[in-house]
């Protein structure tokens, strides 16, 4: 018994094919979005990652020109100890200014790049740790004065009192970097993790 549906004329009529092709054409736009979702995802992950990259070095340079600070304020300091042995107040005030202009050369470059850099959150701590090392170096050139004065004045042992002083003072000062340094290796490490 045929099951065929048959026309006026008594002639059977065809069954329509199934649309078997719809469903290829639906795989493949179906493959077709994944692969473009895919893409843009691909795209916008490394993006963040040249992102978090960028950020990451970025604070390696701030710290790696918080530690050369450091070696600049060394600089600064020495010839309040060296002129125990040359005695030349005019030579070791000279090698003063000089070290002295480098460092605040570099430090008003590094506040400026951390302005730049950090959240206004971030800025106000980092800018209370800047002006912490600026004050403790206010402080160690005050007694590097005092030591160069006694010695324009010829009296050595006066000045000797000063320089332990002045040690004191320099090592506050590699102090408050330190902590500005601790400062920002915590932003660098929220930033990583907010980034992952």
């Amino acid at each position: 018994m045929n099951d065929a549906p048959t026309t006026r004329q008594g002639h059977t009529a065809a069954r329509p094919a199934p649309k078997w092709h719809l469903i290829y054409y639906a795989l493949a736009f179906f493959d077709l979005a994944t692969v473009s979702g895919s893409l843009f995802l691909n795209h916008q992950i490394m993006a963040i990652y040249k992102n978090s990259v960028e950020v990451n070095q970025r604070w390696a340079g701030h710290l790696a020109a918080l530690t050369a600070m450091g070696q600049q304020a060394g600089a600064v300091n020495a010839p309040g100890n060296d002129i125990f042995d040359s005695h030349d107040v005019a030579h070791e005030l000279q090698r003063q200014k000089t070290a002295l202009a480098d460092y605040e050369r570099h430090f008003a470059q590094l506040r400026e790049d951390i302005v730049r850099d950090a959240t206004p959150r971030q800025t106000q701590d980092l800018n209370a740790r800047l002006d912490d090392i600026q004050a403790a170096m206010a402080d160690m050139l005050a007694e590097a004065e005092q030591i160069f004065t006694y010695f324009r004045k010829g009296q050595a042992e006066s000045a000797g009192r000063h320089m332990a002083s002045m040690d004191r003072k320099f090592a506050n000062l590699s102090a408050a970097i330190a902590v500005a340094a601790q400062s920002m290796r915590a932003i660098q490490s929220g930033l990583f993790k907010e980034q992952v």
